[in-house]
């Protein structure tokens, strides 16, 4: 924030206004990264061709598991947190939107042989079981 406001306001100001010594914010802004920032940022450089290989599909189950079958030690919770502050996002199947008939042509219909085949004797509908005997009723 400081670094930030400072092409605006004196980094004095900003400390006192902050309740930091000027001291102290100079020193951790010249601090290195340190060793786990170092491998989220290579963790994060081998997501991005993970994901890129898979053309954009991979989500972080995915992703860790590619990277673990290529000898990298990270688990889902971390490669999914690191997609998070990447912008990453494993792309989602389309919802399924039922297709239905079209009726809309000058076809011919198909005639309903099924309810041709029921009728029996004196226009009574059978019901045929695999249980049953033919011709019981339901």
């Amino acid at each position: 924030m400081i670094k930030a406001l400072s092409t605006e306001y004196r980094v004095q100001e900003l400390c006192e206004a902050l309740a930091v010594s000027p001291s102290g914010y100079y020193e951790w802004a010249g601090r290195k990264p340190g060793k786990r920032q170092e491998a989220n940022q290579e963790l994060a450089q081998k997501i991005q061709l993970v994901y890129a290989d898979s053309r954009k599909t991979y989500g972080s189950p995915r992703i860790a598991l590619t990277l673990q079958k290529q000898g990298v030690a990270c688990g889902r919770k971390r490669v999914a947190r690191l997609m998070k502050q990447n912008d990453i996002q494993g792309a989602q199947k389309a919802r399924y939107k039922p297709r239905t008939t079209d009726s809309n042509h000058d076809l011919p219909i198909s005639p309903n042989r099924k309810r041709r085949d029921r009728k029996r004797r004196d226009g009574l509908l059978v019901c045929y079981s695999r249980f049953g005997k033919e011709g019981t009723g339901c």
